[in-house]
């Protein structure tokens, strides 16, 4: 049997605890977008620090992340969030079209080296 959270007080505080790990170091935490496999970093993202706003309502919303300028060329399928040092917190999977069971998605998966690179938005439920 699968474990549900009913009370969002819980899922409030299991999410902040999760999220308050992304601001683990000295610095901001970072969000690296990669090719399929991990095989070229196509971009590092950087979160604000805190990184997450407090969750609320069972979600959590991330905190503006400025910009950044894609470092190469090709298409992004997987992600890594790291903490400033890096450790490794958490990876997954990038994609184009929402809704499809990915957990970042951005308006294309085609990163060209030198173009701007926005994170959308970013919510953990």
């Amino acid at each position: 049997m699968a474990l549900t959270i009913v009370t969002n007080s819980v899922q409030d505080a299991v999410l902040d605890a999760f999220v308050d790990t992304i601001d683990g170091g000295a610095g901001s935490g970072l969000l690296e977008i990669w090719t399929t496999g991990f095989g070229t970093l196509l971009a590092t993202l950087t979160f604000a620090d805190p990184a997450y706003a407090a969750a609320s309502g069972g979600t959590a919303v991330v905190n503006p992340v400025a910009f950044t300028t894609a470092v190469a060329t090709g298409t992004a399928a997987v992600l890594r969030v790291t903490t400033s040092t890096p450790t490794t917190l958490f990876e997954g999977t990038v994609g184009d079209t929402p809704f499809m069971g990915k957990p970042l998605v951005f308006n294309t998966v085609s990163f060209v080296a030198g173009d701007k690179v926005l994170l959308p938005s970013f919510t953990i439920t």
